[in-house]
């Protein structure tokens, strides 16, 4: 099962997908980041060239896990198109080419009180803004959207592990080191 986790900045994805990662979960990180931070093209310069580099980047990150049964991504490959949308700016071609239903689930988050962390040139009203965005490219592409409510970082994990548990009519608890989530083991 894919999960994405999605919003505006700073509502808290990073700290939801470090909390599963803790808890032995396969999570993808936030990849935007890692090409801020490795000096790539910059999302104010050259958005375009910023936006086909992360989707590079994550692709490859997906395809590393292969067929494990539960991934949970910190954004997902559909996140850039919103900050191409809430700009008016023309959607590239190489987003036409990712296959819809991609996640079996999008969890929304709702925003969470701002911080800034240095990294981000974003605001509280531009999250706000373009939360709507991500709801709609995600059901656009037929992944079911369930909104988080703003919670502890345990509690957020938790609305998430259950849900996904329901879905997969099963309870979900961490993995024990070295251990992978099986279909009727149970560490799940």
């Amino acid at each position: 099962m894919k999960v994405s986790l999605s919003g505006g900045p700073n509502v808290g994805k990073t700290s939801l997908i470090r909390g599963l990662k803790l808890r032995g979960f396969n999570v993808i990180p936030e990849i935007a980041t890692e090409v801020i931070n490795d000096g790539g093209p910059s999302p104010v310069n050259d958005h375009e060239a910023f936006q086909f580099e992360v989707l590079r980047r994550q692709l490859d990150a997906e395809s590393r896990f292969g067929q494990a049964t539960l991934v949970f991504h910190d954004r997902g490959v559909f996140d850039g198109i919103p900050y191409r949308q809430i700009y008016g700016r023309r959607v590239p071609d190489f987003f036409a080419a990712l296959q819809p239903r991609r996640y079996d689930v999008c969890f929304l988050l709702d925003p969470v009180p701002w911080e800034n962390d240095g990294v981000r040139y974003e605001d509280s009203d531009f999250t706000r803004a373009i939360q709507p965005y991500f709801a709609r490219v995600h059901q656009d592409n037929d992944i079911p959207v369930v909104n988080v409510p703003v919670a502890t970082i345990e509690a957020r994990i938790q609305f998430i592990l259950d849900t996904v548990g329901n879905a997969l009519g099963r309870c979900l608890t961490a993995p024990s080191a070295g251990a992978s989530i099986r279909s009727g083991s149970a560490l799940v």
